[in-house]
């Protein structure tokens, strides 16, 4: 673990020591409790209802899914990040673990120091590393997954781009990248039975097997004046920022756009979704907060404010934004 790692979470372990030191009470039909969260398992899905803070609740998922988050699509993310880097690196001779491990974190440590700095400057603040760092303290994985996986598949479309010109013959073999196929729809007045506003989404990528081995909903319930607000994600995925809702009214989903507007500083789309869904109560407002914190590979956001009756797909990339 990196020094300012190290020094961050000695932070979190001291400021939280109480939930360390915490049992977790299982109940009948495989559910949990843990302090002020609790877990409900209903036909294989996880329904996760945490309340407290951004850290205790990261905490509070961590211990609760501590059986399925390292066999889910956290460590597998990261695994697939890794896997690119090492076949960009890769040269006749074997890499070295060494050589692969230190360029895998230098690119991850720094991008996510940029974007935590973005972050600050459009909040004030950015407690994505102690969040982060709870979620993997009570999972008990490491941190550096976690980061890693964050980045799958920007870093994924960055490769591409540099490594797309190579010759098959004369360097080592293109970064893939792989198909997305997420698709999500709204559709309101005479193409619904009743006018009414519906919103849906489907999940389709290469997790496959990993991120709908543990579907889990979760319910985000900060102190008050806070908003409170919903995910559909996976065990271990606690970010919102790939599909959520708030009690604003706030709906949005996420998806990949392949685009050579790439760039190594930005904010991960589903870092900045997270921050927005926390926050966000209008169309207009989750428009601004968006075009403040590029991405640093193409994205698309289906946005729908159900309170104002709006809807809009939000596209952007490094250097462009529209709506």
């Amino acid at each position: 673990m990196p020094a300012a790692y190290r020094s961050a979470a000695a932070l979190v372990r001291a400021k939280y020591r109480h939930l360390y030191e915490l049992p977790v009470e299982e109940h009948e039909g495989g559910g949990r409790s843990f302090h002020e969260a609790r877990l409900v398992r209903h036909h294989g899905l996880n329904i996760l209802q945490l309340r407290g803070d951004y850290v205790e609740m990261a905490f509070q998922h961590g211990r609760l899914l501590a059986d399925q988050i390292p066999l889910g699509a956290v460590p597998q993310s990261a695994k697939l990040v890794g896997d690119a880097i090492a076949n960009v690196l890769w040269t006749r001779r074997k890499l070295e673990d060494r050589v692969f491990s230190g360029a895998q974190g230098f690119l991850t440590r720094r991008m996510f120091a940029a974007a935590s700095r973005r972050i600050a400057e459009v909040f004030g603040d950015d407690q994505t590393l102690d969040e982060l760092i709870a979620l993997c303290d009570g999972a008990g994985i490491p941190i550096s997954a976690a980061i890693q996986g964050i980045y799958n598949p920007e870093l994924l479309l960055i490769l591409a781009k540099y490594q797309g010109t190579r010759s098959p013959t004369g360097g080592p073999q293109a970064a893939i990248v792989p198909s997305t196929c997420c698709s999500s729809f709204a559709a309101w007045g005479g193409m619904t039975g009743e006018g009414a506003l519906l919103v849906g989404r489907n999940l389709d990528y290469p997790l496959n097997g990993y991120f709908d081995r543990f579907p889990t909903v979760i319910y985000f319930e900060p102190p008050a004046p806070a908003l409170r607000y919903m995910s559909f994600v996976s065990a271990g995925v606690h970010s919102a920022g790939i599909t959520a809702y708030n009690e604003a009214g706030i709906f949005l989903a996420s998806h990949v756009v392949p685009s050579d507007e790439v760039a190594l500083h930005g904010v991960p789309a589903i870092v900045a979704a997270d921050q927005i869904i926390r926050r966000a109560t209008t169309l207009e407002e989750t428009t601004d907060l968006f075009r403040r914190m590029p991405p640093l590979a193409g994205w698309n956001y289906l946005v729908v404010s159900t309170n104002e009756g709006k809807v809009a797909t939000l596209e952007m990339s490094s250097s462009h934004f529209a709506v």
